[in-house]
């Protein structure tokens, strides 16, 4: 069957950091099944820029378990067109072609589950991750989940406030570890870069044992993919149990 793309409306904005921008949409009745999604998955949007057609996919943050709009985040890079445009000039009101929710890199939830989860992100790559923490979270009340976390500074942790509030809201089953590469004077948590070396040492530190019956979901810059991906091997960590963007 041919991808179609249908013009959906802007209902929020939301200016998560000073250079990511939340995205809802408005689903019509008639979408609505369309629309449908899993935690992990993404939306490739048709963004004309300039009298230009361009094709982007962006993850979606919200969750389908909750009473949450449709919503994706972008983050503006310097040479990005697209990421540039959505975050300069789109309004709430404006209408874009978007295609229906695609991607594997989802996970499969189940009340009846009590997992051992880690995330694993870097700058942008929560947009997904944060999906799957809020189903996870609502959907498995005896799993437990740990986000680690890299980005520059403070200022840069994107959707900072959701996840300081779900980290109180489910203080027995979420915690945050946060790491930053360029943090200010009165940062009193970890510093540096997501290499194999750190990422074993919080895993250990973290899990112990508990390495080996856990799950990890992966998603940034493609070197810390690979340098967290290594590590865990280093762990000894089974191949089924890494999952990544």
């Amino acid at each position: 069957m041919a991808l179609k793309f249908y013009l959906l409306k802007i209902k929020k904005l939301i200016r998560e950091t000073s250079d990511t921008l939340s995205i809802s949409f408005e689903i019509p009745p008639d979408l609505k099944t369309i629309f449908e999604y899993k935690q992990g998955q993404y939306l490739t949007l048709k963004v004309p820029v300039n009298g230009i057609e361009n094709r982007r996919a962006y993850s979606i943050c919200s969750s389908p378990v909750l009473d949450e709009d449709l919503a994706i985040a972008v983050k503006k890079v310097d040479d990005g067109i697209v990421s540039r445009h959505l975050n300069d000039s789109l309004r709430e009101g404006d209408f874009i072609a978007v295609m229906p929710p695609m991607g594997n890199f989802i996970v499969e939830t189940n009340p009846k589950y009590a997992r051992s989860y880690v995330m694993l992100g870097g700058g942008s790559g929560i947009t997904p991750l944060i999906s799957m923490i809020k189903t996870i979270l609502t959907v498995e009340k005896k799993s437990k989940v740990t986000l680690i976390y890299q980005n520059r500074n403070i200022e840069s942790i994107i959707f900072r406030d959701t996840l300081e509030k779900l980290a109180k809201d489910y203080a027995e089953k979420f915690k945050v570890i946060h790491i930053l590469s360029r943090p200010s004077s009165d940062w009193t948590g970890l510093v540096g870069r997501l290499d194999r070396n750190k990422v074993k040492q919080i895993i250990t530190d973290e899990l112990g044992d508990k390495v080996y019956s856990t799950e990890f979901y992966l998603c940034g810059p493609q070197g810390m993919m690979q340098e967290t991906e290594i590590s865990l091997k280093e762990l000894n960590v089974a191949t089924h149990q890494i999952h990544k963007e």
